[in-house]
């Protein structure tokens, strides 16, 4: 825990007088930072990329075809449908959302 203080920028008197809540929304607020720096790289590194006219005909670069990140696997397609919805809902006996 003190390695990752000390990697977000604290020093060991400072992540001593820490508490729990300070500590995790420090950490938080590093990874969060870190994360953006590799978002802003990774949409350079696109632009560049196609910019250069190495690229094919049409095909256009995304930031997320160079590089894989952590917050990438929130971008899913639902695998059920409304009607198998519906059924979960009457087996486990809930209410159905109002349309």
């Amino acid at each position: 825990m003190l390695t990752l203080a000390c990697e977000a920028g604290a020093t060991p008197d400072e992540f001593w007088r820490m508490s729990w809540r300070e500590y995790s929304c420090f950490v938080e607020g590093h990874k969060a930072k870190r994360n953006d720096d590799w978002l802003r790289w990774r949409e350079l590194m696109a632009a560049m990329y196609n910019t250069s006219g190495n690229m094919k005909k049409g095909k256009r670069m995304k930031g997320k075809d160079f590089i894989k990140l952590p917050g990438d696997m929130l971008d899913f397609t639902p695998s059920s449908t409304y009607k198998q919805f519906v059924a979960a809902c009457k087996r486990f006996n809930l209410k159905l959302p109002e349309a």
